[in-house]
């Protein structure tokens, strides 16, 4: 029996086995690269924030 096929039938924990569905995978990309870009956009508008306040 392959792996896919134990799964399947719920012999294995359905997370311990990764089946690649590129719709999913794409979706959780996106999701990655959106919260980067927040992370550095929150992370120069700190920086911007106090360069303003060192330059008063």
């Amino acid at each position: 029996m392959s792996l896919l096929e134990a799964r399947d039938a719920g012999i294995l924990h359905p997370g311990a086995i990764r089946v690649h569905r590129p719709r999913r995978s794409g979706r959780k990309i996106m999701i990655l690269i959106n919260y980067q870009v927040k992370h550095r956009l929150k992370f120069i508008g700190t920086l911007l924030f106090e360069l303003q306040f060192k330059n008063f």
